[in-house]
């Protein structure tokens, strides 16, 4: 069974339940909001869609590193609305598997009535030939994001950036739909460390 790395901190939804008025989405974790995980133990989302939509799934792990959970290499990413999903799917051969340092992570999904924009090098779906040789084209480095695929700053404003990078109609308020939970790993902390990297680089 291949086991993906995954880090998670369970929080509370960007806006509970909903997001706007005619696009909604939630997102969860096996444990509920803020829960604390173990490195090596294994979670699981779940993410419903008011109606059907395009959605999109990622993780800021407790180190800044954005990773896409959903959809899979070759995904349509769309889902029927009303409709509970499981990521990973049931029968999917995979794990996800909580093996980052202390911190706080967060869980953050996207719902849009229309197919999303081309996604950042960081969200591309992932490709284990194509990770064992590197990102091809990656930019040096985007706003907010350094050259490894790590955030640095505000979570919310990363999110929101990258809302606005995927999302076709990113200023039409019932043309998407965004919500957001959040874990901690090993012990709850209170903020996350790549706020300020000055405070948690080596030596520090």
């Amino acid at each position: 069974m291949r086991r993906a790395g995954i880090l998670l901190a369970l929080a509370t939804l960007l806006v509970p339940g909903a997001s706007h008025a005619r696009q909604a989405v939630e997102v969860w974790t096996d444990r509920g909001n803020e829960a604390v995980y173990e490195p090596g133990e294994r979670m699981q989302i779940k993410v419903r869609s008011a109606d059907d939509a395009h959605v999109l799934v990622y993780e800021i792990d407790s180190e800044g590193y954005v990773r896409l959970l959903f959809p899979d290499i070759g995904g349509s990413g769309f889902l029927e609305g009303r409709e509970t999903y499981g990521i990973p799917a049931e029968g999917s051969n995979v794990d996800l598997v909580v093996q980052q340092p202390v911190g706080q992570c967060y869980i953050v999904a996207l719902a849009s009535a229309a197919p999303f924009d081309s996604l950042p090098w960081y969200l591309r779906p992932y490709d284990a030939q194509a990770e064992a040789v590197g990102y091809v084209g990656a930019p040096l480095e985007e706003q907010g994001v350094t050259a490894e695929g790590r955030i640095v700053g505000d979570p919310f404003v990363a999110m929101e950036r990258i809302r606005r990078r995927v999302v076709e109609h990113a200023t039409d308020a019932e043309a998407f739909a965004t919500a957001y939970t959040t874990y901690y790993v090993h012990q709850a902390v209170r903020y996350p460390r790549y706020v300020c990297y000055d405070c948690h680089r080596p030596g520090h």
